[in-house]
């Protein structure tokens, strides 16, 4: 078996230290270039549009519209939200039902629940989360 090589420890730590001042200044360096500037505003009015599309569907109680290049529509997901974590806890606890946890609780597992029991869960409320949507329309 060979013999591991030995690491000089302090010009390790001192060329990774180098390094990451280099990687600052080009990320700082490469930030002022021209692609750079318009990305950032093609990203800004994709933003921008987006939050019209959105408020505009929502506004009108349309589900999508479809331009011919391009398709929007709103998704809508069903996500539950824990109002008494305690009586969440103890009827997780009650059933077994530990995969219904995460951080929070775990939306999938508890849509599942609700559909396949048709019964509340103590603790927990549900709100519908919407989404803009943005796909290729019919003539793409």
């Amino acid at each position: 078996m060979a013999a591991a090589k030995k690491v000089n420890a302090s010009k390790l730590a001192n060329d990774l230290y180098k390094l990451k001042d280099e990687i600052k200044e080009a990320q700082i360096a490469l930030s002022k270039t021209k692609e750079a500037k318009k990305l950032a505003k093609l990203v800004e009015k994709q933003k921008d549009l987006s939050e019209k599309a959105e408020n505009y569907l929502l506004e009108e109680e349309i589900s999508s519209v479809d331009g011919g290049t391009g398709k929007i529509g709103i998704n809508e997901t069903v996500v539950p939200v824990v109002e008494d974590w305690p009586k969440f806890y103890a009827f997780i606890h009650k059933n077994k039902a530990y995969h219904m946890l995460n951080k929070k609780a775990k939306s999938e597992s508890v849509r599942e629940y609700w559909e396949e029991s048709g019964k509340k869960i103590p603790g927990v409320n549900k709100f519908t989360a919407k989404k803009l949507s943005i796909t290729k329309g019919k003539d793409s």
